[in-house]
């Protein structure tokens, strides 16, 4: 694939459609973006290892759920880049729908919420056997010090956990209301319960402050790794 293939990106990954088919990679150093607020050359932090850990994490919950969410097709690491084609998510984004509407989805996706919540595992991180923060926590280390090594403990204590599930990550039938699929699963993985937090019960604008979350969050992963 050509880099003129390629119908958009952002500041941390380009993407394509192409009929029922959704590819995005990573960006490589010569293709970071300027950042929309402070026009200086933006530092995606650990995309490639996001990457590959959403790959793992989709696989590993259509092997063990009925969770609607993309299939992997395929996945390579290509000069600095990491790559996946999946199957493209049906339907209309959550965010779309009117304030009724979102009411019914919610209900409709607690359910999901908990089935992610019944995956346990002694091992924090994703699947991939990486650990990925969230934004919030990203944003508050180090472009050359995000790394973590997973450790296991002596019991299932940790719980399968989306991380990133707000409302522009959940598809819907717009008729049916039904949830159709779930998506962007880099940051998932097994994590206390508690830092799986609801996100798609707010709007855009109201997201909770994630703040506490992110000291909360890097503290953890401080005082044990």
């Amino acid at each position: 694939m050509s880099e003129s293939d390629w119908s958009g990106a952002t500041e941390e990954k380009k993407f394509r459609l192409d009929g029922d088919i959704f590819i995005k990679s990573s960006l490589r150093e010569e293709e970071w973006q300027c950042h929309h607020e402070t026009g200086e050359k933006y530092q995606p932090k650990m995309s490639i290892e996001r990457a590959k850990n959403e790959a793992a994490n989709l696989r590993f919950i259509r092997e063990h759920t009925s969770i609607p969410v993309p299939r992997v097709l395929y996945e390579c690491e290509n000069h600095g880049a990491y790559t996946i084609a999946m199957t493209r998510a049906k339907g209309v984004t959550m965010d779309t729908l009117s304030p009724p509407e979102k009411v019914i989805v919610m209900a409709k996706m607690q359910p999901y919420f908990d089935s992610f919540h019944r995956l346990k595992s002694s091992k924090l991180g994703g699947v991939s056997g990486l650990i990925c923060p969230p934004h919030p926590v990203l944003n508050k280390v180090p472009y050359e010090k995000c790394q973590w090594a997973p450790k296991s403990i002596l019991s299932d204590l940790y719980v399968f956990c989306h991380m990133d599930a707000h409302q522009e990550n959940i598809f819907v039938d717009p008729e049916t209301l039904d949830i159709t699929c779930i998506i962007d699963f880099e940051f998932a993985g097994f994590y206390p319960q508690d830092f799986d937090l609801p996100l798609y019960k707010y709007e855009r604008s109201q997201l909770p402050d994630r703040s506490d979350f992110a000291e909360e969050f890097l503290q953890f992963l401080n005082t044990y790794w």
